[in-house]
C-alpha cells in the first residue's frame, strides 16, 4: 500500500527560545529543520536528497545503486515495519548495512508510518524507539545513532504555527526532541502520485521547482525509496542539479549550518552515541608540505581525509571527505610547484589536479579532480596556521577549501568558501 504525504500548508518552524513550556512540564527546545521556502541558513545553490519509507525489496537498493552511479549521497528515513520488516528480513538488514557503508545518512521515519498526532505519548515513544533498537541490533551495537527523524506525513510539524502551537504539536514534538532533530522539506517530488516507472513525472516535479540557484527553491528534496519512478528519476535529477550549479549536502550539513553542531551533538543523553563521536583531526604526524611530497590532507574539523569519490580516475570526480584509509591512492595527493610560491595538488590515483569546477568563484562551488591544465582554477596557496594546519585557497576567486556545513560525515562535500577561521577550512598534511 502506498503511504502518501499529506498536502498541508507550510509554515516556517523557528525555535527562538532555549526552553519551551508545554502544560506544566518543561522540555528542552526542539531542534527542527522546517518547511519554509529557501531557508536563510541554506546557500541558494544547496540541495539535499532524502528518501522516505524504505527499505523495500524492489526499489530501495536501486536508489542506492543510482546514487552510487552518480557519486552522490542521500539520507534514508527508514521504517521498521512498513514495506518490509527490518527486524526479521535478513536482506533488509544487509541493505541497511550497505546504505551506511556507502556513506549515506540513516534516519528515523518511525516504526509503522502512522500519524503520530493520533497516538498516545507511550505509543509515540514506541514508534520512535523501536527503529532505534532494530538498527542497533542490525549493527550489533556499533551502528549510527538515529538523531535525525521525519514524522510520517510531516504530521504535526508541517501545519504547525510556531506562534500558536497546536495541541498535536505540543504532544509530539517534546517526545521527538528527546531522540532527534526533526526534518521537514522544501521540495516535494510527489513521486507517489506519478505512474509506476514514470521517471519523467518525478523529474519534472523536482526540476520545475528547482529552476536555477536564486531563481527557484533550494534545500531538502522529499522523495520515496520504494517507487520505480523515483529510481528512474534520481540520476537525472542529480545531473540537472549539478549542471545548473547546485551542490548536494547532507541533512547533517544543514543541521550544522543552522545550529552550529551536527544532530548527534545536539541530542544528548540518554541516547549516548554508538560509536563515539569523531574528535577531529590533530597535528600528530603533521608536517609542512614540500614540493614533490605525497600527503593525506586531514580535516581538523572531522579527522577525515580529503578524498576523490568513487574512487575514479575520471575528470570532474567530486572531492569529499572520507574516513582515512591505509595509504589509499584516492586520498593521497602530491604537491607540485606552480611557481611564485603557489602549488598544485595532484591526486596520486588519477594523476589529475585538484580543481575548482568551471572556475566558479561563488561560495559553495565544487572542488573536483580534473586533467592538469595550469589555470588559476588549479593553482593553490597554502597558508600555515598556528596549530600547524593549513588553509588551502584557490587562486581563482581566492576562496578556501571547505567541508560543506562543517560536516562530520563520510561523503561530506568539499567546496570553496570565503576564507574564515572555522576548523572545516583547516587541513593537516600527513605523509
Amino acid at each position: 500500500m502506498k503511504h502518501r504525504k499529506s498536502f498541508l500548508s507550510a509554515f516556517a518552524l523557528s525555535i527562538p527560545l532555549v526552553m519551551v513550556f508545554y502544560s506544566s512540564k518543561v522540555y528542552a527546545a526542539p531542534y527542527e529543520l522546517g518547511f519554509e521556502n529557501n531557508p536563510s541558513y541554506v546557500p541558494n545553490n544547496v540541495i539535499v536528497l532524502t528518501f522516505d519509507d524504505g527499505p523495500d525489496y524492489s526499489n530501495t537498493a536501486k536508489v542506492v545503486d543510482a546514487l552510487k552511479s552518480k557519486n552522490a549521497k542521500g539520507t534514508f528515513f527508514i521504517n521498521a515495519e512498513n514495506w518490509s520488516s527490518i527486524s526479521q528480513d535478513e536482506p533488509m538488514k544487509v541493505l541497511i548495512r550497505r546504505i551506511v557503508g556507502e556513506g549515506h545518512e540513516l534516519a528515523n521515519h518511525t516504526a509503522r508510518h502512522l500519524h503520530l498526532s493520533a497516538l498516545s505519548s507511550a505509543d509515540i515513544e514506541k514508534e520512535i524507539s523501536e527503529v532505534e533498537v532494530d538498527v542497533k541490533n542490525i549493527f550489533s551495537g556499533q551502528g549510527p545513532r538515529l538523531t535525525i527523524l521525519r514524522a510520517p506525513y510531516g504530521d504535526p510539524y508541517q501545519d504547525n504555527d510556531p506562534n500558536h502551537p497546536s495541541a498535536a504539536y505540543n504532544l509530539v514534538s517534546p517526545i521527538v526532541a528527546k531522540h532527534a532533530v526533526h526534518v521537514g522539506w522544501q521540495i516535494d517530488a510527489s513521486d507517489f502520485d506519478c505512474p509506476d516507472g514514470n521517471g519523467d513525472c518525478v523529474y519534472n516535479n523536482v526540476t520545475s521547482q528547482l529552476a536555477t540557484p536564486g531563481y527557484g527553491k533550494n534545500g531538502i528534496i522529499l522523495m520515496h525509496a520504494v517507487y520505480s519512478q523515483t529510481v528512474a528519476a534520481v540520476p537525472r535529477i542529480i545531473d540537472y542539479a549539478r549542471n545548473n550549479g547546485f551542490v548536494i549536502w547532507s541533512v547533517n550539513d544543514l543541521v550544522k549550518a543552522r545550529y552550529g553542531k551536527i544532530s548527534g551533538d545536539l541530542i544528548g543523553a540518554p541516547n549516548t552515541p554508538f560509536p563515539p563521536n569523531n574528535p577531529g583531526g590533530n597535528a600528530s604526524g603533521a608536517v609542512a608540505p614540500q614540493i614533490g611530497g605525497t600527503y593525506n590532507l586531514v580535516s581538523k574539523n572531522s579527522g577525515k581525509c580529503l578524498d576523490i569519490e568513487g574512487p575514479t580516475t575520471a575528470d570532474s570526480a567530486r572531492a569529499q571527505q572520507w574516513a582515512c584509509g591505509n595509504h589509499q591512492a584516492n586520498q593521497e595527493f602530491k604537491v607540485a610547484d606552480a611557481g611564485s610560491g603557489k602549488r598544485y595538488l595532484v591526486a596520486v590515483n588519477s594523476g589529475k589536479c585538484i580543481d575548482l569546477r568551471a572556475a566558479n568563484t561563488a561560495d559553495g562551488s565544487q572542488i573536483q579532480q580534473y586533467s592538469c591544465n595550469g589555470t588559476d582554477a588549479q593553482i593553490l596557496t597554502f597558508s600555515v596556521q598556528s596549530d600547524s594546519s593549513y588553509k588551502v585557497s584557490v587562486v581563482a576567486g581566492g576562496k578556501c577549501l571547505d567541508v560543506a556545513g562543517g560536516s562530520m560525515m563520510n561523503g561530506g562535500n568539499v567546496q570553496t568558501w570565503t576564507c574564515n577561521d572555522n576548523a572545516q577550512q583547516r587541513w593537516f598534511f600527513k605523509p
